[in-house]
């Protein structure tokens, strides 16, 4: 509740005032008025001109009498001065009682409406701090409201940062959630026309992204496509190759075990060959007589460099007899395979079968 006080519209004047006793104008001094009637100024004014015009013809003392002069009119001033001086004293005397009294009056008056005053001061005080509170709350909500907004218009900026780097899936999510936003003036308000504008440039720049992501994937399938292809042709090569070394070592283990076996069956061969060089010389002297008996020495020499010859293979069979035999016992013609079967098969106590392998296999180099 509020209320305004009207003052009395009460005419002042120098002159006229209201009389608090009869309520009627009232004729008052001014503070001049005052002043003067206190010191009779207009009155008092003539006579010290008038005293000082008495006064003025005194311009030196030269005897006594001249001295006497001055001081008496020296005294009319001073007394005169006393006289203003104590009758201005009174006048402030009684002027500052007045004052007291004006206020101590003035401070009761005022004491009557000082609580109402002070009452309403406060009904008032606290109306306008209320507003104050009011309206500032009501500008941080504003401004809270704003911020929001402003970030919220970012946010919708913010969707394509980063998605250089991601999937083309990661992207289409992104655009559903953008198309989702309510770009309407219910959500965003006066800052509508940004919002919207905000939502479509994000967009553009969104699918555009998509698209770069799209080839960026499909070319990362080619590649890989080819360095899977690469890597087959290179493990069915290494396969390959892998079995080639496999081949390779199964037919130099074989070529190893057929070198190991021919080493072995031309051991046995020579071996075997020595046996008979053996068993023939041993038939041989059964049948002849002792070599050294019949044989010539050109003959013995002969034989003994064919036999003590270091040659890889035993020398021939013919050889051997046409160095040992006497001339009527020679052959005059080389025997024939199926003759040399039979007598290494004789000889040997073996199969012609086998007679036959050695012969194969004898190196008559």
């Amino acid at each position: 509740m509020s209320a305004v006080l009207k003052q009395p519209e009460i005419p002042v004047t120098d002159l006229v005032t209201i009389s608090p006793e009869t309520g009627k104008p009232a004729v008052v001094l001014t503070l001049v008025q005052r002043v003067n009637l206190a010191l009779d100024s207009k009155a008092t004014e003539k006579r010290l001109v008038k005293l000082v015009k008495q006064s003025v013809g005194i311009q030196s003392i030269t005897n006594a009498d001249g001295r006497a002069e001055c001081h008496s009119a020296y005294m009319v001033l001073r007394n005169t001065r006393c006289e203003i001086k104590k009758t201005g004293k009174a006048a402030r005397d009684d002027a500052q009682a007045f004052s007291t009294a004006v206020i101590q009056k003035e401070n009761e008056l005022v004491d009557i409406i000082s609580p109402e005053e002070k009452r309403l001061l406060t009904l008032r005080d606290d109306y306008d701090e209320q507003c104050k509170r009011e309206e500032a709350e009501r500008v941080s909500k504003e401004a809270a409201r704003m911020e929001a907004i402003e970030s919220r218009i970012v946010a919708i900026r913010g969707y394509s940062v980063g998605c250089e780097i991601k999937s083309s899936k990661e992207i289409e999510a992104l655009l559903a959630s953008i198309n989702a936003i309510d770009a309407s003036e219910d959500a965003f308000g006066e800052f509508v026309d940004s919002a919207a504008q905000a939502k479509t440039e994000t967009k553009i720049a969104m699918e555009k992204l998509l698209m770069d992501a799209i080839e960026r994937e499909d070319a990362e399938v080619e590649r890989l496509a080819v360095i899977a292809a690469e890597n087959a042709r290179l493990v069915a090569a290494k396969a390959e190759l892998d079995a080639a070394n496999a081949l390779f070592a199964e037919q130099k283990a074989e070529m190893q075990r057929q070198q190991e076996e021919m080493n072995r069956q031309r051991e046995e061969m020579a071996r075997q060959q020595e046996a008979m060089r053996a068993e023939l010389q041993r038939k041989q002297d059964a049948m002849m007589p002792p070599v050294d008996a019949t044989i010539s020495a050109e003959t013995k020499t002969a034989m003994n460099q064919i036999l003590n010859e270091e040659t890889a293979t035993p020398p021939p069979l013919t050889d051997l007899l046409d160095a040992v035999l006497p001339d009527e016992m020679k052959s005059t013609a080389a025997p024939t395979a199926a003759e040399m079967i039979l007598v290494i098969a004789d000889c040997w106590d073996v199969s012609q079968d086998v007679a036959r392998n050695w012969l194969t296999h004898t190196n008559f180099e």
